[in-house]
């Protein structure tokens, strides 16, 4: 599954969520700090759990463009409702999609609120449990919770609504060994630290190999250059990469972000976009005859005044 960094869990759900981890993130409940800190200096290599396998997707995962999703919630309080409301549709301006938030069934996303782990299936592998009987869980928002800052919490919901909605992590991106938008190379992994210090935080190797070192393949939006502004990438310390500069936690949805969202699902009105909104290219492909939005494009164009 898509796990999100903030993810401290050793639930014994475990098990059950390895038959998605093709489908689903999670993320580590953990502040760009406190990884700092996990770090071990001078750590001798370690032997991986599992060879760190690309994540291939063949079939398409995204959803059909004006589709209305029924989202429905199995837990929670109506405070912790209400924020999901008023924040997740952010992604609506820029995805011609509309969030309908039902109390019946059938689902085409379901989230709830168990604390300790926040996660998402991938697009539409959200029926896999949205539409099981009885529903379960496709989405969980462990920390949005009164005790947790407004920023903090917000910036979760938009990660795992934008997995739900079909992105993959942007740290996964094949082509992050190679150039940022901004055209500065980015470091490769230092792979013993990383696990060292996700390990203190209950991750195995395998759970890391899949949400972090594992590049994403297939009809999916990742034909760009990494984008370190993405609401989709992990906070990193610069002691995770060879010569490569930290990477700070984002609040706030990239020009990237919007603009995949805005060519994947295409159809809103123009004049209802953001003033700074702007992209350079783009291309549509067909793979094995199935049309696909090759995102060979970039935003990065300064924001107009």
């Amino acid at each position: 599954m898509f796990e999100s960094q903030d993810d401290v869990s050793t639930s014994s759900e475990d098990e059950e969520f390895d038959e998605l981890m093709c489908t689903a993130y999670e993320e580590i409940d953990d502040e760009f700090n406190d990884l700092h800190k996990a770090v071990v200096p001078g750590l001798a290599p370690a032997q991986p759990e599992a060879k760190i396998v690309d994540r291939v997707f063949n079939k398409p995962i995204f959803w059909k463009t004006g589709q209305k999703l029924r989202i429905g919630f199995l837990g929670g309080t109506p405070w912790q409702k209400g924020e999901v409301k008023k924040y997740a549709p952010e992604w609506t301006i820029y995805a011609n999609l509309d969030f309908e938030f039902v109390d019946n069934e059938p689902y085409d996303i379901t989230i709830d609120f168990k604390p300790g782990r926040s996660f998402s299936l991938l697009g539409t592998e959200s029926h896999k449990r949205a539409r099981a009987s009885p529903p379960q869980a496709s989405m969980n928002l462990g920390w949005v919770k009164k005790t947790t800052k407004v920023q903090r919490y917000r910036s979760t919901i938009l990660h795992e609504f934008g997995h739900a909605l079909g992105r993959t992590h942007e740290h996964q991106n094949e082509l992050r060994l190679r150039y940022d938008d901004a055209n500065n190379i980015v470091g490769s992994w230092v792979i013993p630290k990383i696990y060292a210090a996700y390990a203190k935080k209950g991750w195995s190797q395998q759970r890391v190999n899949t949400n972090l070192l594992a590049y994403c393949k297939g009809q999916l939006l990742t034909d760009h250059n990494f984008d370190r502004d993405s609401i989709m990438v992990y906070a990193f310390p610069e002691e995770f990469f060879e010569g490569g500069e930290a990477i700070v936690r984002k609040h706030e949805l990239s020009y990237y972000d919007k603009g995949a969202m805005f060519v994947r699902y295409p159809g809103r009105d123009t004049q209802s976009l953001p003033k700074d909104f702007a992209w350079q290219s783009l291309t549509v492909q067909p793979i094995n005859g199935v049309p696909f939005i090759s995102t060979r494009f970039y935003v990065s164009i300064p924001p107009i005044n």
